[in-house]
């Protein structure tokens, strides 16, 4: 994200966009991938946790972008910042969404297997 918010050519800021996705892809594959280790509420906590860290960074753009009116540049350097925070609203969310999205779910017994 540093490499596309102070880069002022094309180039590095498309190789920055791309060393991102490619990262991400890397992160959510490998973590898919160990699913089935954990319980069976981790995909769909996955799922909410992504998802509502998608909503978070996009309002949290908008308001720095549009509502306080920083300009791009600056909000992309704030984002990058901030990041960590973002992470750990992934993993409440994805904490809560057992409570919320599963409140009857009966917990694990130990000794037991579950498919």
């Amino acid at each position: 994200m540093q490499l596309v918010a102070q880069s002022t050519t094309i180039t590095p800021r498309l190789f920055g966009i791309v060393a991102a996705s490619v990262s991400s892809g890397a992160g959510e594959l490998s973590f898919l991938q160990l699913t089935h280790w954990h319980d069976k509420l981790a995909l769909p906590g996955f799922a909410v946790g992504t998802g509502m860290a998608g909503l978070a960074g996009a309002y949290f753009y908008l308001a720095l972008t549009t509502w306080i009116g920083f300009s791009v540049h600056a909000s992309l350097n704030i984002s990058s910042v901030y990041q960590p925070i973002f992470r750990r609203l992934t993993v409440v969310s994805s904490i809560r969404a057992r409570s919320w999205i599963f409140p009857y779910s009966s917990p694990r017994i130990k000794g037991s297997r579950h498919l």
